[in-house]
């Protein structure tokens, strides 16, 4: 038998809370019906050769980004809580309320699907650019390594 310390974590509570304009500040909120968030981080790299590598290639570490997408559904008499060229004050919630990364976002493409076929519920995915550092927190602060 496994503990649950063997076990992985559990998306289920993840939550967006956001101030949809970061030009009126104000307490963040939840938005309704999240149904799928996505984070990426990446880094710039780039590699060289020289007559001091012996051979092999180094890499150089360089400027950072971050992205991601929000899904969710839309509800009847709700309206999308994004349009393409908003910038959010936004926290991406895990598990708890200390798991988080925080930061202002700038939303991108937003696409709608209905499934007129099958009657399915309206969705919507957006994309979106951080804007400046994150703060992470929790399960996605970087760890500390021990010298």
């Amino acid at each position: 038998m496994t503990s649950p310390v063997d076990r992985g974590i559990s998306g289920k509570d993840g939550k967006l809370l956001a101030v949809a304009n970061t030009e009126t500040p104000g307490t963040p909120a939840e938005i309704a019906d999240i149904t799928k968030w996505t984070y990426d981080e990446e880094v710039a790299r780039s590699k060289y050769a020289s007559s001091s590598t012996g051979g092999w290639k180094r890499t150089v570490a360089g400027q950072k980004e971050w992205s991601g997408t929000l899904e969710g559904v839309c509800q009847s008499g709700q309206k999308a809580p994004f349009a393409s060229g908003d910038y959010v004050d936004a926290k991406l919630q895990g598990p708890t309320t200390g798991d988080a990364i925080t930061g202002t976002i700038c939303i991108g493409t937003v696409k709608f699907e209905t499934d007129i076929e099958e009657g399915k519920e309206l969705r919507y995915t957006c994309d979106y650019d951080g804007d400046g550092a994150p703060t992470k927190t929790g399960i996605f602060a970087k760890p500390t390594v021990e010298p």
